[in-house]
């Protein structure tokens, strides 16, 4: 409730001359300028300001397609959606990369972006930190390039991310560390094939194996893997346990001979020709004769399946015999030039199957190529398009690790899949297709690389479906401002005034254009603002009952609402004025105050004497009165109040009632 000190109160005569003067010329007609609108605006020194008052237009306006904040291009996030210019843009804000406005999912510039940050995480098959491409570790998997890796890292060998246990050229690895131990038979130190003395067991390696045969390391005598036991003849000394023999020893075929360093003294009474052959003479021939035996060599090649398989079996057979020889102490000396037959036959029969594995290599780069062939062909403006992608990946699935391995331009066909998939989800656009739909088909053209987005041949039905989507929300978004025009009629309000033209300027240039009964908000604005400017005049002249009647018709005609109801306010308070101007008590010597009636306007009247709140009766207050008493009167018109203070006063004995200045 407001509550009013009214200070100054106009002689009713020349205000009832002053209203009768106005009231006879009022006319009410309506402003033929255009409401506030797009038309109304202009640039100036890059301010939007009304063309009516030079002054900046505040608040959110579109203007030519641009938005505007308080006069200025709007810079920054509207709804959350970036704007610079005035225009949705592309580019990073406050942190945050934005693609045509909206917050940026996706890959721009090989950077990767999530909620429009720069992400870390796997996308579209590659493992991305802070946005950009990784190398390195990530909760123990090793990347490179943001795939999974293969290859040393940091002193650590990775196979396809993660630590590797197994060989790779040739070297044991344990968890990624070079390692030590038996792999797959054989032993390693510090992932090479061990040649030598295990220092724990003592036992004898060659190349990773534990040997096999006689073998003579560091002057001792090696059977097998351990030091050798016993009588044996190697390289034509005899051995007794790991060292040469000396003295009187027994063959292991049960003769005692007589040897020095190793060597057979001639027995006493023995003749030359001797007759004893050793079994290590007898190995030693029958490894000659199988050497003898090789017949395949660069002068007479193995051109046949059948010579192959010859050649294989008598390889095979003088290998044997010659690896027997050696294990019985033979040495490369007692077998001469013959030996080279059977690296001779070696070489043969190895040329020979690279003839083979050549064959097959052909056959693999053959069969790659075909698949190469499918790739190259495909078309993106042909119908098959989808077709020949699907059968070209079928086809290179179809073929081994090793063929796979000759396929060229692969990179071409995943970009070719790529855009398949973008043009499935295109297809499945359709007149029905609602919004969401659109834009995930926008979402998935704009993760694309530049080279997948140019083989996607239907996006003209993406554009058309975006266009009429564009097309259907215009006219949603004009029809929701027509309707509220429309529905204006006899308990039109204020408020309804507004409501239409806040709709009205959220639009876009376009959409506005489409709203075909603006006319009418406009002329229905004029007719408006036209009455509200007579009407607060005749309000603000409403200073006695014929006034305040005059400009009570008028308000009562208003169209409801705020400005309506400040109105009434201000009339109420008028009223209460004229009513609180009327009071004049008087005081009689019966102890009586009489209270002279108000100006009529229907105020209420409360009263408080000496600071008590005090009953009027028949108009009346009983009470003695003296010099000093005071008397206060609330004069209440509806919501609206003023007070009114007096003060007694004797005057020639007489106690008369005086007010207080600026009381009211």
């Amino acid at each position: 409730m407001g509550k009013h000190n009214l200070k100054f109160v106009k002689p009713l005569t020349s205000v009832m001359l002053g209203v009768a003067v106005l009231t006879s010329t009022i006319a009410v007609q309506p402003d033929t300028a255009e409401a506030a609108s797009s038309s109304n605006y202009k640039v100036n020194k890059g301010n939007l300001v009304s063309k009516t008052t030079g002054k900046i237009v505040k608040g959110t306006k579109t203007y030519k397609g641009k938005i505007y904040k308080n006069g200025k291009f709007l810079n920054g996030l509207k709804a959350g959606v970036f704007y610079k210019k005035g225009k949705k843009a592309t580019g990073t804000y406050k942190g945050k990369y934005y693609s045509k406005g909206k917050i940026f999912t996706g890959l721009k510039a090989g950077i990767y972006y999530k909620a429009g940050a720069k992400a870390t995480g796997s996308y579209q098959g590659k493992y991305f930190s802070k946005g950009k491409v990784f190398t390195g570790l990530i909760s123990g998997v090793y990347y490179k390039k943001g795939m999974t890796g293969t290859g040393m890292y940091q002193g650590e060998y990775y196979s396809k991310g993660s630590l590797f246990s197994g060989l790779i050229d040739g070297v044991y690895y344990e968890k990624g560390s070079k390692a030590t131990g038996v792999y797959n038979g054989n032993y390693y130190e510090n992932g090479i094939l061990f040649t030598g003395l295990q220092i724990n067991t003592g036992y004898l390696y060659i190349n990773g194996v534990l040997n096999n045969g006689l073998r003579l390391l560091n002057g001792n005598l090696y059977k097998g893997a351990i030091l050798n036991d016993g009588v044996i003849q190697y390289d034509g000394k005899w051995y007794k346990g790991s060292s040469l023999a000396s003295g009187t020893i027994t063959t292991p075929d049960g003769k005692t001979i007589t040897v020095d360093g190793g060597v057979e003294k001639p027995s006493s009474g023995s003749d030359s020709g001797g007759g004893y052959q050793s079994p290590l003479s007898i190995a030693i021939n029958q490894a000659i004769n199988a050497l003898g035996a090789l017949s395949y060599s660069n002068t007479n090649p193995i051109n046949s399946l059948s010579k192959y398989d010859d050649a294989r079996t008598q390889y095979d057979k003088a290998n044997k015999a010659v690896q027997e020889a050696f294990n019985k102490g033979a040495v490369q000396e007692n077998f001469g030039s013959i030996l080279l037959k059977l690296e001779a036959q070696k070489t043969e029969i190895n040329r020979y199957e690279k003839v083979l594995d050549d064959g097959k290599q052909a056959i693999n780069k053959a069969k790659a190529q075909e698949i190469s062939d499918l790739i190259t062909a495909i078309d993106n403006t042909l119908e098959t398009f989808k077709v020949d992608v699907d059968a070209a990946r079928k086809a290179y699935n179809a073929l081994t690790v090793t063929q796979k391995g000759f396929v060229e331009h692969l990179s071409e066909l995943e970009d070719s899949e790529a855009a398949v998939e973008v043009i499935i989800i295109i297809e499945a656009l359709n007149p029905n297709s609602t919004q969401a739909e659109i834009e995930a088909a926008r979402a998935a053209c704009d993760a694309l690389t530049a080279d997948q987005l140019k083989l996607v041949n239907n996006l003209s039905i993406l554009e058309d479906a975006e266009a009429a989507l564009n097309v259907k929300i215009d006219i949603e978004k004009a029809h929701k401002v027509i309707d509220l025009i429309a529905a204006f009629g006899p308990n039109l309000t204020e408020a309804n005034l507004d409501d239409a033209r806040t709709a009205y300027e959220g639009l876009t240039l376009k959409q506005r254009s489409l709203v075909n009964n603006y006319n009418e908000l406009v002329h229905a604005e004029t007719a408006f603002k036209e009455s509200l400017r007579i009407t607060n005049n005749l309000v603000k002249n409403a200073t006695n009952p014929v006034s305040i009647n005059i400009a009570q018709l008028a308000v009562t005609k208003l169209l409801n609402g705020k400005s309506k109801d400040d109105l009434h306010d201000k009339l109420n308070l008028a009223k209460a004025v004229i009513d609180a101007s009327m009071l004049m008590p008087v005081y009689f010597i019966n102890k009586t105050i009489f209270i002279a009636t108000t100006g009529g306007m229907g105020s209420t009247v409360t009263w408080i004497f000496n600071g008590q709140p005090t009953e009027v009766k028949n108009g009346q207050i009983s009470t003695e009165v003296i010099a000093g008493n005071t008397l206060e009167a609330t004069v209440a018109n509806n919501n609206q109040t003023v007070t009114v203070q007096f003060i007694a006063k004797e005057i020639l004995g007489i106690i008369v009632f005086e007010k207080k200045m600026n009381s009211y």
